[in-house]
């Protein structure tokens, strides 16, 4: 028997007899509070559906959950971010008596979604189990439900919030996976993968596996069954034979009937309710009325769910098209959200308001993936046949804004080509066929494969090609390209490379995934300086891996490596120096032993991205991400999956919209992001703007003065000129908690901002308003 206690977490906001969680209605972006989260995820690639009377919610395959409210069209977005307790989502029901949504989880885990907030059931999550935890499906009876899961089934009570009981009724109750569940006239129908079990849920104790009894007379009674169903009174159950799926009809005393509704081979699922049944195919899904008469049937591609509800609609998930439903007239609906195609990101680029991000690169260099842009609160996805000129692309890697042309990039897709985007077109290919120097010097066999890719002060693109002889191309003046003639060692076809950047000196920094470094300078006569070390800590200790590169705000290059960052100068002094040397940002331990430990040193770094205040975002390969101080000696924050709203530790990217100060998270689950303090700052104080503004009574949160000076000096006093506060801006932006050098909430009355540049030179006042 599984029994934990069960977790309770209030959600402020929730809207009695709506199922919602809290969300953010978002009139602009300036409006989202500091430190606060939000998720990016697809919701693209729906899986199943639960209708209630007001809301129908449709689960991902991997991220999070929408509900569409049927009244007023309003579509929520349901994660970890905004209040679910996990990610992964794998099957949800309704309960009409219990009034609760049931939310089951790959790994087990279960959330009740109440008129009271939600209620976490982590039993199953918690609890040592030989077999599967995955949730495949769930059966709704009464006030309670039975869980189909990959080691038996889980009963729950959903008045008490509890675990009832769970069976395990393999050979000698042993775990079984159990596919699918259903219940009809007081029994209990299990498909499994090792045929169909039924028991009478009336028995004294159904944990004794000898209860439960094995349906001998139905076809391949001892294989795996994928599907059952219970509609018009009998039992429909899936099982595959010689490639072809069948579907059979149970009756009460066991026998059996073929049912062939003439629907195809390959059923990717099994609805029944609100007297239709659907069967969902590969290209079609069918349905049926109470006579077994076919009333229509929908093109849905990869289809994973199709249900009717009460007042005529019919709601369907497809892995590919996602949430939408049917019209009577047949009409086809879209229930969307603004969002990236997949949830596969890696690699984050971002320029002022703009953000783009990559799909895969190295990580995964055969998936068809995408290019994601963020501008204006919205997503554009560029992928696969969607895009003229994109044909069967390979994922999206690299990106460097043009220098000179608005809302144009580069973008590097890993073994296929360099693309050139303008306004979401693709205006331009450079590939094997279309540049002769990519033709000589790169082999068809490795491709275009670009690990790093970034613009000069002259406007010259720079990239290095992967396993390439001579790797490093340069396009100049947006038509000509060349390959240049190294000398380096490490230039050569079994180099992987791992990132390439220019410093603001004009430096090109390239980086390989065995701890080699390799700096080029180009003179004035066109001459090329070149120097190669590996990476070595002040210590002289070799760091042996090496992932990402980045350059700060002060001109340090810093390297993400196996045992955490490293940081060097961008200097002239380099290429004169017999060994270069970096230096690894000391954490003292604290501990009276006067010792300290350099930063991170037991993590791998997949990438570094500074924020407006010139701080550090790392992103690490099991430890979520990390805030550090611009010298990177003091740790300000880490956010894990424990702590905070991560969906994953596994961090492999980001980056910080430079004028809103938003973080960008790049995981193996999908993209969230954090509004962090700091963004760029600005040349005069034109642009200064405080929000929200006026304070209101209910409001609790910082208030934000953005659109500063970089490091602004940022006074506020009250309208006798009484200072009540004093800061320093993080770049373009300053935040008060709106209380006084005593910790206490100012009054009610107007207060003056007096803001100065660093040297005096530039000053501006601006008004703020409290109102208790």
């Amino acid at each position: 028997m599984l029994m934990e206690r069960s977790y309770i977490l209030r959600i402020t906001g929730f809207q009695v007899g709506v199922f919602i969680l809290l969300a953010f209605h978002l009139s602009s972006k300036a409006q989202v509070p500091n430190n606060t989260w939000r998720d990016h995820l697809s919701y693209l690639q729906a899986s199943t559906i639960a209708i209630s009377s007001d809301n129908v919610f449709c689960a991902m395959t991997t991220g999070g959950m929408l509900s569409y409210n049927k009244q007023n069209g309003e579509i929520q977005k349901h994660s970890k971010v905004n209040g679910l307790s996990d990610v992964s989502i794998s099957s949800i029901a309704y309960s009409p008596g219990a009034d609760l949504l049931i939310i089951g989880y790959k790994n087990g885990n279960i959330d009740l979604l109440t008129q009271n907030g939600l209620v976490n059931m982590p039993d199953i999550k918690r609890k040592r189990i030989t077999g599967i935890k995955t949730i495949y499906q769930i059966a709704v009876f009464g006030t309670e439900a039975f869980l189909a899961c990959g080691f038996g089934i889980v009963h729950l009570d959903l008045e008490a919030r509890e675990v009832r009981d769970s069976y395990f009724f393999g050979a000698g109750g042993t775990p079984i996976i159990v596919n699918d569940v259903a219940i009809l006239n007081d029994y209990i129908y299990a498909a499994t993968e090792s045929g169909i079990y039924k028991a009478d849920l009336n028995a004294p104790n159904l944990v004794d596996f000898n209860f439960w009894n094995r349906l001998e007379l139905v076809p391949q009674a001892t294989e795996n069954y994928k599907f059952i169903e219970t509609f018009n009174n009998q039992v429909f159950a899936v099982y595959t034979q010689t490639d072809i799926d069948r579907i059979i009809r149970i009756d009460s005393d066991n026998s059996w009937n073929s049912w062939n509704p003439g629907t195809g081979t390959n059923i990717r699922q099994l609805i029944a309710g609100n007297n239709y049944i659907s069967v969902i195919n590969t290209d079609d899904s069918y349905q049926f009325n109470s006579g077994l008469e076919l009333t229509r049937q929908f093109y849905i591609r990869l289809g994973n769910y199709l249900i009717a509800d009460t007042d005529g609609r019919v709601y369907a998930a497809s892995a590919i098209t996602g949430f939408s439903y049917f019209r009577s007239d047949d009409s086809q609906v879209s229930v969307k959200v603004s969002n990236p195609k997949y949830n596969t990101t890696s690699n984050i680029f971002t320029q002022g308001d703009h953000v783009w991000i990559g799909s895969g690169g190295y990580r995964n260099p055969y998936r068809n993936g995408a290019a994601y842009n963020f501008y204006d609160e919205k997503w554009t996805s560029l992928y696969s046949y969607s895009t003229a000129g994109l044909g069967l692309i390979g994922n999206f890697n690299k990106f460097a804004f043009h220098p000179t042309k608005t809302n144009h990039v580069y973008a590097s897709s890993y073994r296929y080509a360099l693309y050139e985007i303008e306004n979401y077109e693709i205006v331009k290919t450079h590939d094997l066929t279309t540049v002769p120097v990519f033709q000589q010097g790169i082999t068809p066999e490795v491709g275009v494969r670009i690990l790093g890719l970034d613009i000069d002060s002259r406007g010259n693109l720079w990239m290095v090609n992967e396993y390439t002889q001579d790797p490093v191309f340069v396009l100049r003046d947006d038509s000509q390209w060349e390959q240049l003639q190294l000398s380096s060692p490490a230039f050569n076809p079994q180099t992987s490379w791992r990132d390439l950047i220019v410093t603001e000196n004009n430096q090109i920094w390239i980086l390989s995934n065995r701890s080699q470094v390799i700096v080029l300078q180009e003179l004035s006569d066109g001459s090329i300086l070149e120097k190669q070390f590996s990476i070595k800590n002040e210590d002289g200790d070799l760091l042996s891996l090496s992932y990402s590169l980045t350059e700060d705000k002060d001109g340090n290059i810093w390297i993400g490596t196996n045992k955490g960052p490293i940081i060097y100068r961008a200097s002239n002094r380099i290429f004169e120096d017999e060994e270069v040397l970096g230096f690894q940002p000391k954490i003292p331990r604290n501990d009276g032993s006067g010792l300290a430990d350099s930063l991170l040193d037991y993590e791998a770094i997949n990438a570094i991205a500074e924020d407006g205040g010139n701080r550090k975002w790392i992103a690490t390969d099991t430890s979520g991400v990390f805030l550090v101080r611009e010298d990177g000696k003091k740790p300000i924050h880490q956010f894990n999956t424990d702590n905070s709203p991560m969906i994953s530790n596994t961090v492999l990217s980001v980056g910080v919209q430079e004028n809103t100060g938003e973080v960008f998270i790049s995981t193996d689950e999908g993209l969230i992001a954090f509004m962090g303090q700091a963004t760029e700052g600005g040349e005069d104080f034109s642009d200064v703007y405080v929000y929200p503004n006026p304070v209101r009574p209910e409001y609790e949160g910082d208030i934000t003065i953005t659109g500063l000076i970089k490091d602004a000096n940022v006074k506020i006093t009250d309208i006798s000129g009484n200072l009540v506060y004093e800061t320093t801006s993080l770049g373009g932006q300053a935040i008060w908690d709106g209380r006084d050098f005593g910790g206490d909430r100012v009054q009610t009355g107007v207060y003056l901002v007096f803001l100065t540049n660093s040297d005096g030179s530039k000053t501006h006042i601006t008004k703020l308003v409290f109102i208790h």
